[in-house]
């Protein structure tokens, strides 16, 4: 209303999931734009290794300003997705235009895939002010999708089935 652009995060927190490259978006974005009948500019950014080999300097980063949708004229499962798969669709053409490292070169040293991952996780996060719960925390988990971590939680309580929670636990 007072002709300002604003800046929101969807994904609330940043992505700490190794299988997917933007997780669930936060419904607010999808409201706002609902509500005000404003465009939604997608904007995503890509930031390499650092490789030397290529006479990158430090980190650069790379950016794509997308062009506006207008996701609240949708419903919101719609708009949300369609500005998600938007936003990842930048995002593997950045990776695949300005990536640089190899994936023996990421899991040079280590055992497995979890393990390098585990690793730069805990680098990333290795600072005296990072609030890791608040972090864990921030992502969007929708109702109606099990994440990874939930998946086994209904068969560790396998000795309690009986008639009334059976639809529940399959």
């Amino acid at each position: 209303e007072m002709g300002t652009d604003i800046i929101i995060f969807p994904e609330a927190g940043w992505n700490k999931t190794a299988e997917k490259p933007l997780m669930h978006f936060w419904h607010g974005v999808y409201r706002l734009a609902a509500e005000t009948g404003c465009k939604v500019v997608p904007v995503v950014h890509y930031l390499p290794e650092p490789n030397q080999s290529r006479n990158v300097k430090g980190n650069q980063i790379h950016t794509v300003i997308a062009d506006p949708l207008e996701i609240g004229t949708m419903s919101e499962k719609e708009g949300l997705t369609l500005l998600r798969d938007t936003m990842a669709s930048w995002y593997y053409s950045l990776m695949e235009q300005y990536g640089q490292t190899t994936r023996a070169q990421l899991l040079a040293g280590y055992e497995t895939a979890d393990d390098a991952w585990e690793d730069f996780l805990r680098k990333q996060t290795d600072y005296p002010h990072y609030d890791c719960t608040i972090e864990t925390n921030a992502d969007y988990r929708p109702e109606n999708i099990t994440e990874p971590s939930q998946v086994w939680e209904n068969a560790a309580g396998i000795a309690e089935i009986d008639v009334r929670n059976v639809s529940h636990v399959l």
